[in-house]
């Protein structure tokens, strides 16, 4: 599992790359290679930081 901090990194480079323009939220996330579990995580703290953005349920 990720640490707090590192889910808050992880995420705020994800919001990041997708208002660039880098994908969907949901390849952003997945290219990082982590497991369903610390997507799930990454998910929930990118909806605490940015509620308007849309994730699809796994």
């Amino acid at each position: 599992m990720l640490t707090p901090l590192k889910v808050k990194i992880v995420a705020q480079a994800c919001i990041i790359r997708f208002d660039r323009g880098e994908g969907t939220i949901q390849e952003i996330v997945v290219s990082y290679g982590f497991t369903p579990d610390n997507n799930s995580l990454i998910n929930a703290q990118m909806v605490a930081l940015r509620p308007e953005i849309e994730i699809p349920a796994a």
